[in-house]
């Protein structure tokens, strides 16, 4: 394995670590935003909307995809739920993410539409960013998504990647523990649960992502908090060291036993998959806990 050399400068302090490129390979969960119909007063005209929409979701009428195969339309929805008409009308930020990428793919395949397509798209591979991570051959996996079309689908992600990166300077630098700390704080302000999350980082300390990523919800244990789920995104966008986070609902920053020893347990896990975790805050309030976080780096309480 080809392992590259760096130094990293986080909170004044240098420390060696390895990198490595290991291949992305998780899946998460995409809910898709259920849009009500538009209301109707007579109760005959409602029923009509309704079976259009119904007969929308599940098909009716079919047309031809690159695969010469059969798939079932949305011309029976109306025009204010076709994505097409409601980027021209409302525009594309109007749109959701499964209706963008509706677009993109133009037809369906037999037994599902073109949404219906596009969601399972977006249920499989989590979201549009780890979309981006598919290959052509991946995204053949797929029923209704030919050779063309998975070409043609993999250069507009590629196309959206680069854009992506094209700010790259200008992504978020977490090199200090405080600043984890802030952004901890803005996304669970006045929550009175107990989250952990993984900050992906590049070797400049710039996130990877476009937030944190939050790995379980309620009180920290070594089940939901398992090398597999932190380390899963790391891998996924080729991290080259990671933050461990999580706040406390009490306001009292400092770390338990229990934080500590599975902290021990993601350090070693990281320097096996040559992702190192190179601190843990722990975020509270500063009317409780001076200074408002915990760093177990800054603290020197695990050898990172």
């Amino acid at each position: 394995m080809n392992m590259a050399q760096l130094r990293l400068k986080y909170d004044g302090c240098e420390q060696k670590v390895s990198i490595c490129d290991i291949a992305p390979h998780s899946r998460k969960s995409h809910q898709l935003v259920k849009r009500e119909a538009p209301f109707v007063a007579a109760s005959s005209s409602v029923k009509t909307v309704a079976d259009a929409t119904e007969n929308a979701v599940y098909g009716v009428e079919n047309c031809v995809d690159d695969n010469q195969e059969k798939s079932q339309a949305l011309s029976t929805l109306p025009e204010n739920f076709r994505p097409r008409e409601r980027l021209a009308k409302f525009g594309a930020k109007a749109l959701l993410d499964e209706e963008l990428l509706a677009i993109m793919l133009r037809t369906g395949s037999q037994g599902k539409n073109v949404l219906m397509l596009a969601h399972q798209l977006l249920d499989s591979f989590g979201s549009l960013p780890q979309l981006m991570n598919a290959g052509v051959e991946e995204l053949k996996s797929y029923g209704g998504i030919g050779q063309v079309k998975a070409i043609e689908l993999a250069a507009m992600l590629e196309l959206s990647r680069r854009v992506m990166l094209g700010d790259v300077d200008k992504r978020s630098v977490f090199d200090d523990p405080e600043l984890v700390a802030q952004k901890v704080r803005r996304i669970k302000a006045l929550s009175q649960t107990e989250s952990f999350f993984v900050f992906p980082l590049d070797k400049r300390c710039r996130l990877c992502t476009q937030q944190p990523i939050e790995i379980s919800s309620g009180t920290l244990d070594s089940s939901l908090v398992h090398p597999r789920e932190v380390f899963r995104e790391a891998i996924r966008y080729s991290a080259a060291l990671v933050i461990l986070a999580h706040n406390h609902p009490s306001g009292d920053a400092r770390p338990s036993r229990k934080d500590i020893e599975i902290t021990k347990e993601l350090v070693a896990a990281g320097l096996q998959l040559s992702i190192p975790v190179i601190d843990h805050v722990v975020v509270g309030d500063p009317e409780v806990y001076s200074p408002g976080f915990y760093s177990m780096h800054r603290e020197n309480i695990i050898s990172f």
